[in-house]
């Protein structure tokens, strides 16, 4: 990939111990200024980087802001010998900062990304880094590999804080061993487990009284059937057909890897050689897994904290064989071969490439992986670590190669660790499908994803994210947390891992168990955008419904609230910009007085998209897309527009309490907007969503709802539009109404049905209780609805969320409105429909890696709870 290593040979303290493999100090300045150098260094603890022989003796910082995200750094004024002027960057003490600090607006002439060189050594090749490119406030990112689009909404960071708990350190917060833990290894007698594989301890009489130092179990709670059966023949039945939809016995094989004995101890805190024992169990276990007949895909992830849906503290990591690939390793498959075809290189490797030479979004680099902040980042601080060296999978990684590996994923961890305070996090291990060893196109690699963002009904209608830190800047935040890392610790010697695993007892399947004997766990296809979902109900008990019991609203809120910014009462303070309102004509109100309102539309402050300066009418600027480098980026199309609908005067009020009449005057907003928008040029679809509930993503109690209109069509959509359009060329009929000509022959799955529409729980549910609302009439939009229709849409709407509030006790919740993108209106394969999500489950590390989701219940038991709500 080009350079060398940027963290050289570790130095050595005058005890003669080996330190954390930094970058090593060697003096290049004159005497007076090296010593200087080097007090700062020792000092602020970071890397000194060359600054050449600059005079940095007589320094005087400029008088600008502190360093803040977003926001220029100081510099300093210097001269170099010869007596030419120049800056560099300093930090608010006034000392020089240590790496390169990306800004529109500094004036950067000094090159800070080199180590030190020896008096006699030669002047090293400088990667030079290229114009930083200046990005508007409000800006969409493309992801090179998977084609996403990204968010980026600096300004929302005031309105949505970041969602990380300031969680206790786990060895202040847990002791070295608990009883109750069934992964410490004095449980063992009360917490029986069936052993696959382990690495022996070193230190037999160790003080964890363990035999294991890395440990591989069969998962009790699994998301696919395995077990002890899990030699299976080839010849196993192929997918089975329910009606109009696909699923298949969820077979395959699913594992915990106990990564220490210590019941406190995470990757994060765990010494570099006992890291370097984990990952080197898990290419064994992808090893070894392949030889399983029908397992096609091996995903190893890790889910740390409760909000990234662990249920555990102890330190585990997970594996999942499947037999089937999913639809989303398939398409990054698929873009990266496009991209090979393309240009003759891999995605990845191009991304290293650029970004070695770029470095803003470089945390540190190893000899054999660098670690990035990624252009187009899901959420804020999300860290990827790529191997510079091209391999499909990580199954030949050498000894040299395992260290780098471990010295990165310890060092990444840490400096979220230490610069989030222990934040809940997933991370995965992205290896491609099993029998493609050679792919010339596809680049393995790892993804740290914290949890510091909501996923809210943007998200879940769109599949963008919105990120509210640039990652320009959380990669500063991030190499000044890695600067600031402590020595290396000192463990005992470990041996390596032995090469064969350990002999196990297995019973073979027998080809005779049919599909209806196997029940628990299920593989569902969805029929319209294809994805897969595991129904796995023995799950529940190892992972129960993660619905809070909230309080009902009117028991626990008043009818106006002094602080709120929707209550009617709060208008003089909370002035808004309004757009629309519905106004409430049920009683009589005095001449000249306004008419109080049922529902109305004001401008949203903290938006997503950044207002169109043209108001309601324009057209897409020609120059819409930018290049940064091999990166794709948009301003003109992160333009838009974001309203929210407030749906009741009364602040206490649900969709599910509130009056029929304010749900028609909801619903009657949403179709005026939906018209509106339409009337505009650049508008290429709407989203319309509601966030119920802090887990859903809102900060706010009052009932409300939220409308953006976008320029851009979401990849997501774009993959449903796709495989609508597909059916229908293959069938002559929408899939939507195909399906529900079969659910309403079936029954099983229908929640209520009304003159015009039908609420079923999906065949492939996402999540437990997830309701979809269908027009039985073909239609592309709800623009097209006629008033009768719309008020029948209304009563069916609030009767399904009165089901949902009674049965889960008021719970969080995001509904989405699926309409065609407006250049479709009236598409014969596109039906419009709206998706109720309520949050049952927690998105883990199996979920973001495949983006397959777990479901625990059965959308058929589901559909009967429902159903007894209604009594």
């Amino acid at each position: 990939m080009g350079g060398s290593s940027s963290i050289a040979a570790a130095h050595t303290d005058p005890a003669g111990t080996a330190t954390h493999p930094r970058k090593q100090i060697v003096p290049e300045l004159n005497p007076v200024q090296a010593a200087k150098a080097q007090a700062w260094v020792d000092t602020h603890s970071v890397n000194i980087m060359r600054v050449e022989s600059r005079d940095i003796s007589n320094i005087s910082p400029l008088k600008e802001p502190p360093v803040h995200a977003g926001v220029s750094p100081p510099r300093a004024k210097v001269r170099s010998p010869s007596g030419s002027p120049m800056t560099v960057l300093m930090d608010e003490d006034g000392a020089l900062v240590s790496d390169q600090l990306k800004s529109e607006k500094a004036d950067v002439t000094t090159r800070l990304g080199e180590p030190l060189q020896p008096p006699n050594s030669p002047t090293p090749s400088f990667r030079r880094r290229r114009p930083t490119q200046s990005y508007a406030s409000y800006t969409l990112r493309q992801d090179l590999a998977t084609l996403d689009w990204v968010v980026l909404a600096p300004d929302r960071l005031k309105h949505q804080p970041l969602q990380t708990d300031l969680n206790e350190p786990l060895e202040k917060a847990y002791p070295a061993y608990t009883e109750s833990c069934p992964f410490c290894p004095r449980n063992e007698p009360r917490f029986p487990h069936n052993e696959v594989d382990y690495y022996p301890h070193p230190h037999p009489g160790n003080e964890h009284g363990s035999p294991w130092l890395v440990r591989v179990v069969e998962n009790k709670y699994r998301i696919v059937e395995g077990g002890s059966d899990h030699l299976r023949p080839r010849t196993l039945a192929p997918f089975t057909q329910d009606g109009p939809y696909k699923c298949t016995a969820g077979h395959g094989h699913h594992e915990l890897v106990w990564e220490t004995p210590q019941h406190n101890l995470t990757i994060a805190t765990m010494p570099y050689e006992a890291v370097e024992q984990v990952l080197r169990l898990y290419v064994r276990r992808f090893i070894a897994l392949a030889k399983i007949p029908n397992t096609l895909y091996t995903i190893i992830f890790k889910n740390h904290g409760p909000k990234a849906g662990a249920s555990q503290p102890h330190a585990h990591s997970q594996i999942v064989g499947m037999r089937v690939v999913p639809n989303w390793i398939r398409f990054q498959m698929d873009q990266a071969r496009r991209h090979y075809d393309r240009t003759g290189q891999c995605v990845v490797c191009a991304m290293i490439e650029h970004e070695l030479e770029d470095r803003s979004r470089v945390v540190f680099e190893t000899e054999y992986f660098v670690t990035i902040v990624p252009f187009a980042s899901s959420v804020p601080y999300n860290i990827e670590i790529l191997p510079k060296t091209h391999a499909a999978t990580f199954r030949a990684l050498t000894d040299e190669e395992f260290k780098d590996f471990a010295i990165c994923m310890k060092d990444s961890l840490l400096c979220l660790y230490n610069l989030l305070s222990n934040p809940d996090f997933n991370y995965v291990i992205h290896n491609a499908p099993y029998g493609l060893p050679n792919l010339h196109d596809f680049h393995w690699h790892v993804a740290i994803v914290p949890h510091t963002g909501l996923v809210a009904g943007f998200e879940l209608g769109t599949g963008m994210h919105v990120n509210f830190i640039r990652p320009e800047d959380a990669a500063r935040q991030l190499r000044e947390a890695y600067n600031r890392l402590p020595g290396h610790r000192q463990v005992p010697w470990l041996p390596k891992l032995p090469t064969s695993g350990l002999s196990r007892t297995t019973t073979v399947f027998s080809p005779s168990q049919t599909f209806a004997k196997m029940p628990s766990t299920v593989l569902r296809q969805d029929l319209a955008s294809r994805s897969w979902v595991v129904v796995a109900p023995a799950r529940l008990k190892g992972r129960p419904l993660q619905s809070t019991l909230n309080p009902f609203l009117e028991d626990c809120e008043p009818n106006q609230s002094p602080t709120c910014p929707f209550c009617p009462t709060n208008g003089a303070k909370y002035p808004q910009n309004e757009v629309c309102r519905i106004e409430d004509h049920r009683e009589a109100v005095s001449p000249g007085s306004t008419p109080p309102w049922l529902a109305r539309c004001i401008l949203n402050k903290y938006r997503i998209v950044d207002d169109a300066q043209e108001g309601t009418q324009g057209s897409m600027p020609s120059t819409a897309f930018r290049q940064d480098g091999i990166y794709r980026f948009s301003v003109s199309r992160a333009n838009g527009h974001h309203e929210v609908v407030i749906e009741s005067p009364v602040h206490n009020h649900t969709l599910a309490t509130m009056p029929l009449a304010s749900v028609h005057a909801v619903v009657r907003i949403y179709r005026q907007r939906l018209q509106e928008f339409a009337n505009n040029p650049a508008n290429l679809m709407t989203i319309i969503f509601k966030n119920h509930g802090v887990r859903a993503g809102t900060s706010l109690t009052h009932p409300h709802s939220q409308i953006v209109a976008l320029r851009v069509i979401p990849n997501s959509i774009r993959t449903v539009i796709d495989e609508s359009q597909r059916y229908f060329d293959m069938h002559g009929c929408c899939v939507w109404c195909q399906i529900l000509t079969y659910e309403r022959g079936c029954m099983a799955r229908i929640v209520l049905e009304s003159t015009f529409f039908v609420a079923l729980t999906p065949y492939a549910a996402q999540v437990p209780f997830e309701v979809q609302i269908l027009p039985k009439h073909h239609s592309s939009s709800m623009t097209d609805l006629l008033d009768e229709e719309l008020e029948d849409f209304a009563d069916i709407l609030k009767e399904v969320m009165r089901r949902l509030h009674v049965t889960l006790h008021n719970p969080d919740f995001n509904y989405i409105f699926f309409n065609a993108p407006y250049y479709l209106e009236g598409s014969p394969a596109f039906h419009w429909h709206v998706s109720i999500l309520p949050h049952t489950s927690n998105t883990a590390g199996f979920e973001l890696g495949t983006r397959i989701r777990v479901n625990v219940m059965a959308p058929e038991a589901c559909a009967a709870q429902l159903a007894v709500a209604a009594k």
